[in-house]
């Protein structure tokens, strides 16, 4: 339609809804899409500090210990595991282990732990050094890795992996001793 430049514009007419619905559509779309992000990215954080609760465990420190006094009590570890960077030695049981983020699962930056059911003695290998714990044989301990520092816990929770019929992957039926909190 040709314009009349003849007669002066005029500001307050009305526009047509196509062109009300092509100038908004875009910023309805990308306001969406935003909130979809934000979405996301709040139910993932979620999830990683839920993790992150469910693998940080409390308890009183593991004993530490020198590998003569765990070799003279049968304590020697030599069964292997490494896991994100770090050696983990125990005398038996089972382990298992994931990352986590640090400042409660908030952080991106992920350090490595590790629950053990019964380990006996423990040996944790990084890139600073060599630490042995020796947590009784008879309750579980967790290791958590933070700037290859090991800190060890007695978690209080034992542990028992069952792979049934071969299949691989864990499952885990807690039998709490003397309290703590299974995840």
């Amino acid at each position: 339609m040709a314009r009349n430049f003849a007669s002066p514009l005029d500001y307050g007419a009305r526009r047509r809804p196509r062109q009300v619905a092509r100038m908004v559509l875009p910023i309805v779309v990308i306001g969406l899409a935003a909130a979809a992000l934000v979405g996301l990215w709040a139910m993932t954080r979620a999830a990683r500090m839920d993790h992150a609760r469910v693998w940080t465990a409390s308890g009183p420190p593991c004993a530490t210990a020198k590998a003569p006094t765990l070799a003279a009590a049968g304590e020697t570890p030599t069964q292997a595991q490494t896991y994100g960077g770090v050696l983990f030695l125990r005398t038996h049981g089972a382990i298992r282990c994931t990352e986590i983020g640090y400042d409660g699962g908030r952080s991106d930056n992920e350090f490595p732990v590790c629950q053990f059911d019964h380990p006996g003695g423990l040996a944790v290998t990084t890139s600073r050094g060599t630490w042995l714990f020796a947590p009784s044989p008879l309750h579980a301990a967790t290791v958590q890795v933070r700037h290859d520092i090991p800190e060890c816990v007695v978690s209080g929770v034992v542990w028992h992996f069952d792979i049934p019929n071969g299949q691989a992957g864990w499952s885990a039926a807690p039998t709490v001793v003397g309290g703590g909190n299974a995840p």
